[in-house]
């Protein structure tokens, strides 16, 4: 490695551990998303979620195990985290984000939307909003997946993109599918951190059924997509 590719990668550090991240949701996508944060080496990390670990969790959250059955997943998933490094300052928050109390920390410069439901992932994007803040989005479902940096004005919206959504409840899910695109939401994070963002205004779409990686440019206006295929 060159002295300036040296140079560049100890920057890139140093921007890392003095920056902080929010992640919204520790299921699937939240457990993937903010190990590899902090092993990655993030300076602070929030991690957020008002839910228990339930058995049928243990396929794709891989924060937890047999033991955290009944705990509140911020504590099972601190808990795991913190034997990770030293290096990350960690926060834990048990909370429901749809709360009207419920603001975003002071010092982070994103959020990781990891959340599986729309009316919670409408608020998350709102708040970042307000605070004119990246959010990282991803979602799941079968065997499809996808991700968007959003940065509003120079980005479409949630609703922009995906027009009318309903919940649909459970979800069946392909586990690696999860572990894929909580990968990828992980390396945009950091790309946005970094101030070179890939997915900005664009959306990228796994299908594992294919396969086939895709990525769309997103305009202001309602995007050409189909939401019943993603």
């Amino acid at each position: 490695m060159s002295l300036w590719l040296r140079h560049e990668k100890l920057v890139e550090m140093k921007v890392l551990r003095s920056s902080a991240l929010f992640v919204a949701g520790l299921g699937g996508l939240g457990s993937t998303v903010s190990e590899l944060l902090v092993r990655l080496g993030i300076g602070k990390l929030y991690i957020a979620d008002n839910g228990l670990v339930d058995e049928p969790d243990l396929n794709r959250q891989i924060l937890y195990s047999k033991g955290d059955i009944g705990k509140r997943k911020v504590d099972a998933a601190m808990e795991r985290l913190s034997r990770l490094t030293s290096e990350t300052s960690l926060q834990g928050i048990f909370t429901d984000i749809n709360d009207e109390r419920f603001s975003l920390p002071e010092d982070i410069l994103g959020v990781v939307d990891c959340l599986d439901n729309w009316r919670t992932r409408f608020r998350l994007e709102a708040l970042a909003r307000e605070r004119g803040i990246f959010l990282v989005h991803g979602g799941v479902k079968e065997m499809y997946g996808q991700v968007t940096t959003i940065l509003p004005p120079e980005t479409p919206s949630l609703k922009e993109i995906l027009g009318e959504v309903k919940e649909e409840g459970t979800l069946q899910v392909f586990p690696p599918l999860v572990t894929a695109i909580a990968s990828l939401q992980a390396w945009e994070a950091t790309n946005a951190i970094l101030g070179r963002p890939r997915l900005l205004g664009k959306l990228l779409i796994l299908d594992l059924w294919a396969p086939s990686l895709e990525v769309v440019q997103l305009n202001r206006r309602k995007a050409e997509i189909d939401p019943s295929e993603l």
